[in-house]
């Protein structure tokens, strides 16, 4: 359809008009796609990065088509989908709704603080513009701008949950964190040789109920995780090796939040690394726990001595729950089906009764470890040490303080250093050099030193990050 006048699709308060109460629009994707294949192209003719296959070309659309398709086409379809505003879409009709405040900053106030709509029938110039010159909407702004910025929003939109930005990408501020254990990494590898670590991921997400890679000294695959996609770090040596961020059989439906249809075909939860979903470091110190586990499919050593490092932004903001399995030999106890827990319970209390377990005596009497009575690996000689970091805004000096979330978090991370006997019982804040914060090198260095400066015993190391 030629739009000739701009009160066809704008209001003069509420920015793009709704259909009435029962109709819909109808997109037409053959078009938009011909329309953004025919000017200016703004798209690459493919989308790859860090392993990570978001199109392999820019589709054609047959007429009409809402539905199925090949995996090119469900992605333009639900990347337009998004551009436009899909609030719902139903999978039996090609018909949609529409809310305008769904894309990333939808903006209520016109440009300059006065909206203007004139109809082109009150004006009498020769030959009529196609517009009013003079009309002011109140524009949306990144709704129906299709282009790189809405191509990024839309791969990243926390609305939409889900995050399917490449783990190679800088995302701040995980790239920084990334940097800097990458360097700590390095550093271990050349002075530690006779140290073994394991490095954890934590979340809500519940692929992360597994270590991304397990104890031992495979230090490059460590690398690699901070980068790649989980399923390929044994297929990294193949350049034709990548993931698609999403199921074959999603049908661009997702953003229709009623019924959260997104969650399911986002398949990048837990396997990109990147930042995503709530804080549940209870989940990293199971996985910590079952790390430092002498049973089969375990490298766990006894008589060696064991550290965790935490790395954390913030404060807990969920919990986990597994199932502990006991066993009359030291050392064997482990947890199993770890996974996120939806619940409104005490969740720094909940992360801090995991960590007890993990640095209570071997030979403690079997106790509930939901309280944090199980059995541990700690003895006389080599009690389970850990140590805390605190990284990012949350703790800068100019922001620290000014929200409760700020203040609790600090209190988490002193108690998680005080129950793995490395800082008194009367801290209020951690070592200086245990923050984080500054610039984006300040951080990289500090982070570094911050490993160097604990690493300075040899020890079996957990990093949970």
């Amino acid at each position: 359809m030629s739009l000739s006048r701009n009160s066809s699709l704008w209001s003069t308060t509420d920015g793009i008009l709704l259909p009435a109460f029962g109709r819909t629009y109808q997109i037409n994707y053959e078009a938009v796609i011909n329309w953004i294949k025919s000017g200016p192209q703004v798209f690459p003719p493919n989308l790859r990065a860090g392993r990570v296959l978001y199109y392999s070309a820019i589709p054609d659309f047959p007429s009409n088509q809402s539905t199925g398709g090949s995996e090119d086409q469900k992605f333009w379809r639900a990347y337009i989908d998004y551009v436009i505003g899909v609030a719902f879409r139903d999978p039996n009709s090609p018909e949609i709704e529409l809310r305008d405040a769904w894309l990333y900053g939808t903006n209520t106030i016109p440009w300059g603080g006065n909206s203007r709509i004139t109809n082109l029938a009150a004006t009498t110039t020769s030959p009529l513009p196609y517009m009013h010159y003079n009309d002011n909407p109140v524009h949306p702004r990144l709704n129906f701008w299709f282009g790189p910025l809405s191509m990024l929003d839309f791969l990243s939109c926390y609305q939409t949950f889900h995050n399917w930005l490449p783990g190679t990408c800088h995302e701040s501020a995980t790239w920084q964190l990334k940097a800097g254990i990458q360097s700590s990494l390095t550093y271990l590898e050349k002075n530690h040789p006779n140290d073994q670590a394991a490095l954890i991921y934590f979340s809500s997400i519940n692929n992360y109920n597994s270590a991304r890679v397990k104890l031992g000294k495979d230090f490059t695959r460590m690398k690699n995780a901070l980068f790649y996609p989980f399923s390929l770090l044994d297929h990294l040596d193949n350049p034709n090796q990548e993931i698609r961020p999403y199921h074959a059989s999603f049908n661009a439906q997702y953003l229709g939040i009623d019924n959260y249809d997104m969650f399911f075909w986002d398949d990048s939860s837990g396997e990109i690394p990147n930042a995503a979903q709530g804080t549940c470091p209870q989940m990293g110190f199971m996985v910590a726990y079952n790390e430092f586990c002498s049973f089969a499919g375990f490298n766990g050593r006894q008589g060696a001595s064991k550290m965790v490092i935490l790395e954390t932004d913030g404060r807990p903001t969920s919990s986990a729950s597994a199932n502990f399995v006991a066993s009359n030999m030291p050392f064997h106890h482990r947890f199993q089906s770890i996974q996120s827990l939806n619940s409104n319970s005490d969740h720094s209390n909940n992360a801090l009764m995991a960590l007890r377990n993990l640095c209570n005596s071997a030979t403690r009497s079997q106790g509930n470890p939901a309280f944090g009575n199980s059995p541990g690996y700690s003895t006389t000689k080599s009690p389970v040490r850990a140590h805390a970091l605190a990284f990012g805004y949350l703790f800068e000096p100019s922001f620290f303080g000014q929200t409760p979330s700020s203040i609790e978090a600090m209190e988490f991370l002193v108690n998680v250093q005080k129950i793995g006997g490395t800082s008194r019982p009367s801290a209020t804040s951690l070592e200086d050099y245990k923050i984080i914060t500054g610039d984006f090198n300040s951080r990289i260095d500090k982070l570094r030193t911050a490993f160097e400066r604990i690493l300075q015993s040899g020890v079996q190391i957990t990093l949970i990050e």
